[in-house]
């Protein structure tokens, strides 16, 4: 065997890795591994050459392969007594439970990171330590424990900036950014994923680059302020397109597909998810096979297509059963919300019936909403309206601090159940507070629905001008939403809505 393997294979995998090329940088890193071990490398070199192969196994999406990497790599260093090892091959493990992908396992990553925090303090490895707490801020977050994410989160950055580890600090504020975004403070996101992006910058790391202005994207949105967000997207899918990142492609889509339907952009949105569905199908992403096609389905319903909806649900349900079975209650409660647009009680109530309706593991005041409004329309169709409205008050204080587009719609539903209880003084004024808040930041997609609502309410008061501008305004953007889904083949659905109708006659 030529002695020079090992030198070329790891020369190979470190320019692969350079161009991005991960799936061969872990071929060519798995052959210098087996050329180190053939030649008796020494342990530390051995080490890297598993963490390097690990890496790029997770870049290409691969992550079985990635978890078995790091067992050869424990099971390496449990045998030659390097506890510096075997505390890295348990932190890489731990980190990819932690995340939203085929191998995400909540509690092997709690398990995992607990182990290797006692080995680093047994160590006194302090930057063990942070890279660990940064982990355990991580599985935390996406349990949705975000008060230990959140003081997880502060004991690493406080560690990383005493080590003045720049890439471990900027991992640590990059993920902190999402906790702060979780628990509704926004500014103070925007401030830690700002540092983030300089240190990004300075460390010429093009792939956190870009997360971190999709993760800043996130609490833009969820503040309302989507011209930024979307400015901010655009510049991170440029890179990830640059550097041939599909997990970021798939990101940055995803996070537009949002923005684009709540400023009723639903050409644009419907065609972000479909492409972001694609694209995560190719990364293996959990959250994009799941929660992303049930966004879509949602869209479909919205754009009258609650059958075309339905499909999507059932291909989710299908893999949440093989793969994630916790988020059953996500595409469970879409279809139920489905079956109601579809006039479909029965349906509704069967498919209710068999999954508790309630919040899953992912930390977004988004999918809290999309899944608890299922219980709310649930109610006002069978004209419990005392329900309905203790639900929708209950959803509001979980959810009014940490979102202000997703609060529209429940102040929606919210105003129907009042109309129901006879109530509507107090319904309009429910709805004027939606109102305000959907144009100040442009939702239009909820604001036509407001103001429709709101015309209703007025021509019962015998204000027949104020709500013929009311109506007008709404059918200027319904008009606008339905030119553009002609393109994405919605229209003629959208118009065939009962609402619609009634409002363009």
């Amino acid at each position: 065997m030529d002695p020079r393997a090992l030198t070329y294979s790891i020369q190979a995998g470190e320019t692969a890795a350079r161009l991005y090329a991960n799936a061969e940088a872990a071929t060519h890193f798995a052959n210098a591994l087996e050329a180190a071990r053939r030649d008796g490398a020494d342990a530390e070199q051995i080490g890297q050459l598993y963490a390097k192969r690990s890496g790029a196994l997770e870049l290409a999406s691969r992550y079985e392969e990635a978890l078995a990497n790091y067992d050869e790599m424990e099971a390496f260093a449990r045998e030659h007594k390097d506890r510096a090892l075997e505390l890295a091959a348990l932190t890489g493990r731990a980190a990819i439970y932690s995340t939203f992908t085929s191998a995400h396992n909540p509690a092997l990553a709690e398990k995992t990171m607990l182990q290797a925090l006692d080995v680093a303090w047994k160590m006194k490895d302090k930057a063990a330590q942070a890279k660990l707490h940064w982990n355990l801020t991580l599985a935390y977050l996406f349990s949705k424990r975000l008060v230990a994410a959140r003081e997880h989160g502060e004991l690493a950055l406080e560690l990383a900036r005493s080590l003045n580890d720049r890439e471990q600090l900027a991992f640590v504020l990059n993920d902190l950014g999402r906790v702060y975004t979780c628990v509704g403070e926004f500014e103070k996101a925007y401030t830690v994923l700002g540092q983030a992006r300089t240190l990004w910058r300075e460390l010429d790391n093009q792939a956190m680059l870009a997360d971190s202005m999709g993760a800043e994207a996130e609490a833009r949105s969820a503040a309302g302020e989507y011209d930024k967000a979307i400015e901010l997207l655009h510049a991170a899918l440029q890179i990830s397109e640059k550097i041939e990142n599909v997990w970021g492609q798939c990101y940055d889509r995803i996070l537009l597909s949002f923005a684009h339907f709540d400023r009723g952009e639903a050409d644009l949105a419907v065609r972000t998810a479909r492409e972001g569905i694609e694209l995560g199908e190719q990364a293996n992403m959990i959250a994009t096979t799941i929660g992303v096609r049930t966004d879509l389905a949602w869209m479909y319903g919205c754009f009258g297509a609650p059958d075309e909806g339905l499909v999507l649900t059932g291909q989710a349900l299908a893999v949440v059963a093989e793969q994630q079975p916790a988020w059953k209650a996500l595409p469970a409660a879409v279809s139920v919300r489905l079956h109601l647009i579809k006039g479909d009680l029965a349906a509704a109530e069967a498919t209710a019936a068999e999954t508790p309706l309630e919040p899953v593991s992912i930390p977004y005041a988004h999918y809290t909403i999309l899944i608890l409004q299922a219980g709310v329309e649930l109610a006002l169709a069978k004209h419990d309206y005392e329900e309905a409205l203790r639900l929708a008050e209950d959803l509001l204080a979980q959810v009014s601090t940490l979102t202000r587009p997703g609060i529209l719609e429940v102040l929606y539903r919210k105003s129907d159940a009042l109309i129901g209880l006879g109530q509507p003084a107090a319904a309009h004024a429910v709805l004027a507070q939606a109102r305000s808040l959907a144009e100040a930041i442009g939702a239009k997609q909820y604001l036509w629905q407001i103001l429709s609502q709101l015309a209703l309410l007025e021509a019962g008061l015998g204000n027949e001008n104020e709500a013929a501008a009311l109506n007008s305004e709404a059918r200027q953007i319904v008009a606008s939403i339905a030119e553009r889904l002609q393109t994405v083949g919605l229209r003629e659905s959208f118009l065939n809505r009962a609402d619609v109708r009634l409002l363009t006659g």
